[in-house]
């Protein structure tokens, strides 16, 4: 199962040792981290359709009260996996959980809110505060298994296999 694997990871006992390799350097992860928000803000940006005429003066009132539009399944669900990868990769960065989750999580945040207010340009695009929210549920979910020194420690040093995570 899923947890047993989690579970050997933190006590260090994953893999069966034949034909380990060395760790993933720390600067692959970071640049990995940098290139997913660089797909967020992309994620958010598409179709890049700007458009100043759409911005007027109710324009920020309207998207400062959007903080209680949640969305449908399927805007929650995008909103969500959007971050996935960021929280992965960042928390894979780090030496030491709390610090970088902090780091991590207030990285995170700017994309999330400074692509919601780009959207106000963008008439394709939906400007929502509550998608921030969803963001950051995506950036928890995905940083969790990583709080755990010993997974964190496994993934870097390639012994944990995917299949055994991820049920295939």
């Amino acid at each position: 199962s899923m947890l047993h694997v989690v579970r050997q990871a933190q006590i260090g006992h994953c893999g069966d040792g034949a034909g380990q390799s060395a760790e993933i350097p720390g600067w692959v992860m970071w640049l990995s981290f940098c290139a997913a928000v660089l797909f967020v803000i992309y994620g958010s940006l598409y179709p890049f359709g700007f458009d100043a005429g759409s911005f007027d003066s109710h324009s920020i009132p309207e998207f400062l009260e959007s903080w209680r539009h949640f969305g449908g399944r399927g805007d929650i669900l995008g909103n969500i996996l959007l971050f996935l990868p960021l929280a992965a990769f960042g928390m894979l960065a780090a030496r030491t959980a709390l610090p970088h989750l902090i780091l991590v999580a207030f990285v995170a945040l700017l994309p999330a809110i400074g692509a919601q207010v780009a959207q106000l340009a963008i008439p394709a695009r939906d400007a929502v505060l509550g998608d921030v929210f969803w963001n950051m549920g995506g950036l928890i979910l995905g940083a969790l298994p990583f709080c755990s020194a010993g997974l964190r420690r496994a993934v870097r040093n390639r012994s944990v296999q995917a299949g055994a995570v991820l049920p295939i």
